[in-house]
């Protein structure tokens, strides 16, 4: 079995202001129990169900990840490339986003079927691609697609990395972007099974901040002294838990950079815990 994919932060989820057409996003074929034989339904009678939708969404998807990949891995091979879209746009990817927005406990559906129809990986997954068919049907791609590369990015960065060790080569060496040691970490995290057990705080500015750990404001003192921060530039400060213990800190100019620097302290200082994972070269 596959181990469980790590909980990443989500963007908020979307307001669909359809009522009608996020009510059929969520309306499972026995909700109604309309025959699904037969070519095409009347334009005066469609199916009130998710089918069509979740088929749409599944288009959008495809393109908004196919695009995502292109603007962060201009340089990947169509082959590499294939295999780390099919890491993101699979049930198994789709089902955990969908359990933790909580999309499942609003599933319509015959109510002998609905508990285990609720907890079948694959009707989660066709309830988040049903709610992205009626989320681009109801404001356009224009909209989704922003949403959807915030959504996937981390995940993209996760499977990026793996399949990049696959091909032999170094995770380590190369954190081009700002969240490299994020990858890394939660990989290492994963491969000693606790990815699921990591909290991560935020605080930004000296409100925020008034009631961090002494040694978090000083730190905070020293970055800001240095420039880093700014009006403009915000300064933004992290601190990792894993299991209930304080892990790690870092600070960077937004939330994600500071994340990551957060996970560079937490993977330079627990590599006993993490197991002396492969890809920790800092």
């Amino acid at each position: 079995m596959a181990a469980p994919l790590p909980t990443f932060e989500l963007p908020p989820l979307p307001t669909i202001n359809d009522k009608a057409l996020e009510k059929r996003a969520f309306t499972h074929t026995s909700y109604y129990g309309r025959p699904a034989a037969g070519f095409e339904d009347k334009a005066d009678d469609l199916s009130p169900d998710y089918e069509r939708l979740e088929f749409i969404g599944d288009s959008v998807i495809q393109l908004a990840v196919t695009g995502l990949l292109h603007e962060m891995y201009p340089g990947l091979r169509v082959g590499p490339a294939s295999k780390l879209r099919s890491a993101l746009v699979e049930n198994a990817s789709f089902a955990p986003i969908s359990v933790q927005y909580g999309l499942p406990q609003r599933l319509l559906a015959n109510p002998v079927q609905a508990m285990v129809l609720k907890n079948t990986q694959s009707v989660q997954a066709d309830i988040f691609e049903a709610f992205i068919g009626a989320f681009y049907l109801d404001q356009g791609f224009d909209v989704v697609r922003p949403w959807l590369s915030e959504l996937f990015r981390p995940l993209a960065e996760y499977h990026y990395a793996i399949i990049r060790a696959q091909h032999g080569h170094s995770t380590a060496s190369e954190p081009a972007e700002a969240s490299g040691y994020l990858v890394l970490l939660n990989q290492a995290l994963q491969s000693q099974g606790i990815g699921n057990k990591v909290e991560w705080t935020f605080a930004g500015g000296d409100a925020a901040l008034k009631d961090a750990p002494p040694e978090m404001q000083a730190q905070f003192d020293a970055h800001r002294g240095s420039g880093s921060g700014s009006k403009a530039t915000p300064l933004w400060g992290c601190q990792l838990f894993v299991e209930g213990v304080h892990w790690g800190q870092g600070f960077g100019p937004t939330k994600k950079a500071a994340k990551n620097e957060a996970a560079k302290h937490a993977v330079s200082t627990h590599k006993t815990e993490l197991g002396g994972f492969v890809g920790l070269g800092v």
